[in-house]
């Protein structure tokens, strides 16, 4: 069963993502982070939403090897990103993440 879930989740990524790398305003974004806020909204809860999540954690793991960062949860960084999306929708999820990523560094 699990096998079967991580194929699903590494066939998902290779054919959902729009597109690889992205040249945003906020630089070079690539893989999930380039879907939009509307995207991560309506995957909450499926495959696709947990592939969105793993990438938002692993921008903020990396991110707080460089600015140490306020501690929090899994469910505190998705509180947050669902809040800036509903309010965004059309913002890349690169962005949202940027701005939990200065939340928890002020």
């Amino acid at each position: 069963m699990k096998t079967s879930r991580v194929i699903a989740l590494v066939i998902l990524l290779l054919s959902s993502a729009s597109a690889i790398a992205e040249k945003s305003e906020d630089g070079w974004v690539y893989g999930p982070g380039t879907a939009s806020c509307g995207k991560w909204t309506k995957e909450n809860g499926s495959e696709l939403g947990y592939m969105y999540m793993g990438w938002v954690l692993g921008f903020v793991t990396a991110a707080d090897i460089f600015k140490d960062l306020d501690l929090t949860d899994a469910a505190g960084m998705k509180a947050f990103i669902d809040n800036y999306c509903r309010q965004h929708p059309t913002d890349p999820l690169s962005r949202a993440t940027a701005h939990l990523v200065v939340h928890l560094a002020d």
